[in-house]
């Protein structure tokens, strides 16, 4: 869910809130949905709609209208940004921040969304087989490393300095 609410306000031709109107809402495009189709305005005549995201990417627009202002649409553009998934290097090994999974560290992401490596030590983030990503060179504790991935595919990687006993896969789904 987005932090905010939409809102608008519903007013005379002085400016005073409208309380009980009806404001339909409605998605003209893009990856969000509505918590409902619409709100009726309180007494300082705001209604608001609450948000959530779906599972890509991408910019949206969502429209507000009401039978007491005809003619009208108000258009709210917003966009979805994918929280990035997020991988620990330390002793050894890589470790899934979201489920624990550790070498291999097992992560899914989907198309576009950010992949960032936190490092505790000396490490490289290593592709290692098809597809691939571009490798990071050597990275220590502080550092991190992301890739946002544009293809699907199952993407392996290790240390190069620890090798195979320090490993990962994302899988990315569209």
């Amino acid at each position: 869910a987005f932090t905010q609410a939409l809102s608008v306000k519903v007013a005379d031709q002085f400016g005073n809130g409208v309380s009980g109107t009806t404001v339909n809402w409605t998605v003209q495009s893009g990856p969000v949905s509505l918590n409902g189709a619409s709100s009726t305005t309180n007494t300082q005549g705001i209604a608001v709609m609450a948000l959530s995201a779906g599972a890509t990417s991408g910019a949206a627009v969502v429209r507000a209208t009401t039978t007491a202002v005809p003619a009208t649409n108000l258009d709210f553009g917003v966009t979805v940004t994918l929280q990035p998934v997020h991988v620990s290097a330390g002793n050894i090994f890589f470790s899934s921040d979201r489920n624990g999974t550790t070498n291999p560290a097992i992560d899914t992401a989907a198309v576009g969304q950010p992949v960032v490596w936190s490092i505790s030590g000396l490490h490289t983030v290593q592709s290692t087989g098809t597809p691939s990503f571009t490798s990071s060179g050597s990275l220590s504790t502080g550092d991190s490393y992301t890739v946002t991935f544009s293809n699907t595919g199952t993407y392996q990687y290790d240390c190069a300095i620890h090798g195979a006993s320090m490993s990962g896969r994302i899988v990315v789904v569209p």
